[in-house]
């Protein structure tokens, strides 16, 4: 989201950079944030940003690393935007809520494109990021501090949304089955996905090597490292849960490129 036209003096530029990292946002004609470019090229971050890996400046980085981070985080929130626009014209007026949210991106502009009571839970502390752009914005998303807690299988406080979201998650969740149950309770009327699967009819479940991100996690929750579900057992998952309608978003040139987006689909699945 360009945030220059909301931003009024130096000031909250300093402060917005200082919240905003991870999700795509334009803050001045010299800053930007996203973790897009990191996801492409994997590199190490910090060398060309006063912030962070997350966080580029024009004024110290290279051209060539300018121009990167900025192509990478315009596919990131041109492949953001497209969804919600899917999202938002599917059920105009709805509510929504974005399970790991981070700074609020997809409830915040869910609520611009006319959607209402929008809310996110995030495990990280993202709550002064979310004041923020609802004081700049003028929107009213609510932040809750609590991620899916895998030991109870639940969104503990969380009641029902017309849509639920949940992009990237079940990749780092040791249960994926039950983050799919937990979410067919929240949602009323439909669940949004962006994951990977494995293109097979086989009802399997997938995972990489264990602890990548939670090194104290004992058997099984260790299991956090690319977890993903076949398309079959994806979809029969689903059906299950009372969702029979499935959308798929198709992959557009103008998203992340294609080596990045691999095997992962945008699916929204109706009742």
């Amino acid at each position: 989201m360009d945030l220059r036209p909301y931003l009024r003096d130096e000031g909250q530029i300093l402060l917005a950079s200082q919240l905003l990292n991870y999700q795509p946002f334009i803050l001045s004609d010299d800053l930007q944030t996203g973790v897009a470019h990191s996801w492409i090229y994997r590199e190490e971050g910090g060398r060309n940003s006063v912030f962070s890996e997350w966080v580029a400046d024009r004024r110290v980085a290279s051209p060539e690393y300018w121009n990167r981070f900025t192509d990478a985080n315009r596919r990131l929130r041109t492949m953001y935007e497209d969804w919600l626009d899917v999202i938002a014209a599917r059920f105009p007026g709805g509510s929504l809520v974005d399970v790991g949210c981070n700074s609020g991106y997809f409830p915040i502009r869910a609520e611009m494109k006319g959607m209402r009571h929008c809310a996110g839970y995030e495990v990280t502390p993202y709550g002064q990021a979310v004041e923020f752009l609802n004081r700049i914005l003028g929107t009213s998303m609510r932040f809750y501090q609590q991620g899916y807690d895998f030991y109870t299988h639940s969104l503990p406080g969380c009641h029902e949304y017309d849509v639920a979201v949940a992009s990237v998650i079940m990749c780092h969740l040791p249960d994926p089955l039950n983050f799919l149950a937990c979410l067919g309770k929240i949602a009323r009327k439909a669940v949004f996905l962006f994951a990977g699967m494995a293109d097979e009819d086989q009802l399997t479940i997938h995972y990489s090597h264990p602890n990548r991100f939670y090194k104290d996690r004992p058997f099984p929750y260790g299991f956090d490292n690319d977890t993903g579900l076949s398309r079959g057992l994806l979809y029969k998952s689903m059906e299950w849960l009372g969702f029979k309608e499935r959308v798929e978003v198709p992959y557009r040139e103008s998203w992340l490129p294609r080596q990045w987006y691999g095997a992962q689909k945008a699916l929204l699945f109706s009742r």
